[in-house]
């Protein structure tokens, strides 16, 4: 597709831009030095998807055995995450553990912002990761039949650099009294994880 090179490095630097000026933003909330999570991250290391459902019948839904994406959370630090209307995706109800409830797309340029498990790391549980699904649209909830519309989402994964810790920032520690997470890489985070998920 012509230009379509030139409009992914074009979106990956806008988003790398963005997600830098939404850590500057929370290092300054939690009256953080400069660069406390900033200069974790790392420019290299971050990934723009763009994802592809294809259309599926709601009764294989349904029967239980396939989800469009299961429960989970991100691996990073923060998901920026653009979706078109079509619906599905839910992030966990934190007052009802176990009951989603839908993101709905107010308009088309509006980012959904998601915290991922490193960054819940670095604030010692303070900030938590965001358990989300794509599933069935809430408008076909209740349905017995019928097609749920192919879906497109386009996540930036913003990443950690793989030799800065994923332990607890101090100041988090400090406020808690406790280090919730052990200390190590963020590259022994990330294969420590995927080999359990895997």
């Amino acid at each position: 597709m012509a230009g379509f090179h030139q409009l992914s490095e074009s979106a990956y630097s806008t988003l790398q831009r963005a997600s830098k000026m939404i850590m500057g933003a929370l290092e300054m909330a939690f009256d953080l030095k400069s660069g406390s999570l900033t200069s974790r991250c790392c420019n290299g290391a971050d990934e723009l998807r763009l994802n592809h459902y294809p259309a599926v019948d709601v009764e294989e839904i349904n029967k239980g055995r396939i989800n469009r994406i299961w429960p989970h959370t991100d691996l990073g630090v923060i998901t920026c995450l653009f979706q078109d209307n079509i619906g599905g995706l839910e992030i966990e109800d934190r007052g009802n553990l176990g009951s989603f409830l839908p993101v709905v797309r107010g308009n088309p340029a509006e980012m959904v912002v998601n915290v991922s498990e490193t960054l819940e790391r670095w604030t010692n549980g303070h900030l938590r990761a965001g358990v989300h699904q794509v599933t069935v649209p809430a408008y076909l909830k209740h349905a017995d039949k019928g097609l749920v519309p192919a879906r497109v989402s386009i996540p930036y994964f913003v990443k950690a650099d793989r030799r800065a810790s994923a332990g607890p920032l101090t100041e988090f520690v400090v406020a808690s009294g406790v280090a919730r997470y052990e200390e190590m890489s963020a590259l022994e985070y990330h294969m420590q994880r995927v080999a359990k998920a895997y």
